[in-house]
């Protein structure tokens, strides 16, 4: 064989640049590809189950009202859920936003409800932030 000068020699040939750009399009396609949602919504107040809902199946926004020392509203649409309104007075449990993805959660201390979002498998170990 034999070998070229290193000034002759091309780095990059037309089928490195073929490979190059399908294992670019190959990672793009995995990283937009659409993220399974969470399945069902768990709603819990003082440790008691009280809705459980498929949230592949909800067909139109609706909302929950949960009585106690503390009202508040929990705000169902197809593929998520979210406290909407509550009179709790730090409104934590407000400002955590919509909840979609398998373990995902959110609390209201001082009413005692819980919202769990489960499902077959989870992007993430935990979720923390606003």
């Amino acid at each position: 064989m034999i070998e070229q000068p290193m000034e002759n020699r091309k780095w990059f040939q037309k089928r490195d640049l073929l490979l190059i750009l399908l294992v670019g399009a190959a990672a793009a396609v995995l990283f937009f590809w659409p993220k399974e949602q969470g399945a069902a919504a768990v709603i819990s107040q003082e440790g008691r189950e009280l809705y459980c809902i498929d949230l592949t199946q909800v067909d139109a926004p609706y909302d929950i009202s949960i009585g106690g020392e503390y009202p508040l509203v929990i705000h169902v649409e197809k593929g998520a859920v979210c406290f909407q309104e509550a009179s709790c007075p730090d409104q934590v449990c407000v400002r955590t936003g919509r909840l979609s993805k398998s373990g995902q959660g959110a609390v209201c201390l001082p009413a005692k409800v819980t919202i769990q979002v489960t499902g077959p498998e989870r992007e993430f170990d935990a979720y923390t932030g606003f």
